[in-house]
This record gives C-alpha cells, sequence and structure tokens, in this order.
C-alpha cells in the first residue's frame, strides 16, 4: 500500500477463492491501516461497494478523503 494512502477498507463478499487467506495473511503487514469487512453471504458488487463506502464515511475525520 503505497505511503499516501492512510488507510483501506477491503470488502470480501463472501468469497470462495483465495481472497480470506490472503487478506489475513497481508493485515499483519499494514496493521490498522487495512480494515477487512466480511459478509456472511455473497450479497454482489453493488453490496460490497455500499458496504465499503458506508465503513469509511463512518471513520471519516476532518479532512479525510473518501474515494
Amino acid at each position: 500500500m503505497p505511503d499516501l494512502v492512510h488507510r483501506m477498507i477491503v470488502v470480501d463478499d463472501a468469497s470462495k477463492d483465495r481472497t480470506a487467506e490472503i487478506l489475513e495473511a497481508v493485515m499483519g503487514r499494514y496493521g490498522d491501516r487495512l480494515r477487512v469487512i466480511r459478509h456472511q453471504q455473497n450479497a454482489g458488487v453493488g453490496a460490497a461497494i455500499v458496504t465499503g463506502y458506508k465503513a469509511a464515511i463512518e471513520e471519516a475525520r476532518g479532512n479525510d478523503l473518501v474515494a
């Protein structure tokens, strides 16, 4: 993750591939700069985007950019 990125939120939409395993492996490297949200069941890409944006907006402070 580039230094200019303060925080990244990743939504795992109940993937059946190795997504959860890979995210677990990199979470230790990035600490609290990486937040992983997991859906219990697949709800589609639109739901994953909405979940991610809601989480980002809830965490945003001051002049934080949510993109």
